[in-house]
């Protein structure tokens, strides 16, 4: 093997470089050093609205300008970081375009013709506007539209005030598929230990390039403690190529191997019967329904082998009590509820595993395990309550 001059040069100066950055902790280079702006400078708690989780953040403020965003050091739960989704905030805050004040077209449109009102003049001409529509077309023929989170339920306090059920936020193309199931199956959502798994299948969640900044420190974790991460994804995402396994599913094909998964679960009895008995309902459906969908059946759906389907569902099950099963981006098509139906049936089934060695791998607030699982609702209340959310649903949607 031959080196040339030039290649060798090259190696040295990279090298180099990488052992100069090594040298800075995480966020040194992007940070501001406070000893080195002068100026009076302070640390403002904040949310980021950067998106609708509004995680907890700290402002580096001097002389009343924001020069730096970081996480919270007092918000453990968000991992007391942020992503760079919520870094950027800054330039937001700062940018010379950015609107705070009223503006109102004065031109055609397209023409950028604008004046700068007054918040009450504002108010005023929306009202009068909103209730001349409708005066003529009634209160259903006006929408309400606002991001997603906390902030969301003002808006919508006032569209039930005005008369008009037409809320949505963009919920409907997140994480709506999956709440509705989870409400519908579960009563609720569930949030997952994951810095403790010891196994964790994904389908299509690249945890290492999204906004949940905490939940990508536990992977960290459990990557660190020798925990096995197997992915199913079209594409070689960051997440993929760190896991142990990286299967490239055909686009939609999660449900079809999470069916198939549920099939080999319920034939080989990889759950707690007992578990089932107490706390499930419709458990006799389930196992019909998925009677067909064999791995061999998954795999021309989905182009992953019948038998690493079986196999990674039978190590999932045998690493009990700290499982985790996983998805984020599937949801985003119109089967989104569908398949998340399906997430949510095969994690009870895990928790069914779970359960069996007594311990839980579901959190609900806190970052501990859970056993006290609730008694199963009655049918009928199960039913009522999934009838109510789908009125709800058929409602919000009837703009």
């Amino acid at each position: 093997m031959s080196i040339s001059r030039r290649s060798f040069l090259q190696g040295v100066g990279i090298g180099c470089s990488a052992c100069a950055l090594g040298a800075f902790p995480p966020g040194a280079l992007a940070r501001n050093p406070i000893a080195g702006i002068n100026g009076k400078t302070t640390l403002t708690p904040s949310l980021c609205e950067m998106c609708s989780f509004r995680c907890p953040i700290q402002a580096q403020v001097v002389n009343n300008k924001t020069v730096f965003i970081q996480g919270n050091p007092s918000a453990p739960q968000q991992g007391t970081r942020i992503c760079a989704r919520g870094g950027s905030g800054v330039s937001l805050v700062n940018d010379p375009q950015r609107i705070v004040k009223p503006m109102k077209r004065t031109g055609p449109r397209g023409d950028g013709e604008w004046q700068v009102i007054s918040w009450q003049q504002a108010y005023q001409e929306i009202a009068a506007k909103m209730n001349a529509i409708k005066a003529q077309h009634g209160p259903e023929s006006v929408a309400f539209s606002s991001k997603s989170g906390s902030l969301s339920s003002h808006l919508f306090h006032l569209a039930t005030a005005f008369g008009s059920p037409n809320t949505f936020t963009h919920a409907s193309t997140c994480p709506a598929g999956k709440a509705i199931a989870a409400k519908v199956m579960m009563g609720g959502d569930l949030a997952m230990d994951i810095a403790n798994t010891r196994y964790l299948v994904s389908f299509g969640h690249n945890l290492y390039e999204g906004i949940e900044v905490a939940d990508t420190h536990e992977l960290m974790t459990a990557q660190e403690k020798g925990a096995k991460m197997v992915s199913f994804d079209p594409r070689l995402s960051i997440f993929s190529s760190k896991a142990d396994e990286w299967h490239a599913i055909r686009p939609g094909g999660d449900l079809a191997v999470l069916l198939a998964m549920c099939h080999v679960m319920i034939d080989e009895q990889l759950y707690d019967a007992s578990f089932v008995e107490r706390y499930t309902s419709g458990f006799e459906q389930l196992a019909q329904a998925v009677k067909e969908t064999t791995p061999e059946w998954a795999a021309a759906q989905a182009d992953v082998p019948a038998d690493v389907i079986v196999r990674v569902t039978r190590e999932l099950a045998a690493c009990a009590p700290h499982a985790y099963c996983q998805s984020w981006s599937s949801r985003d098509v119109l089967a989104g509820r569908d398949r998340y139906a399906a997430y949510d049936f095969y994690a009870l089934m895990c928790c069914s595993v779970i359960l069996s060695a007594k311990a839980g791998y579901i959190r609900k607030k806190t970052r501990r395990f859970t056993t006290n699982w609730p008694e199963k609702r009655s049918r009928q209340r199960w039913r009522n309550s999934t009838l109510k959310i789908c009125r709800n649903r058929r409602r919000n949607a009837s703009i």
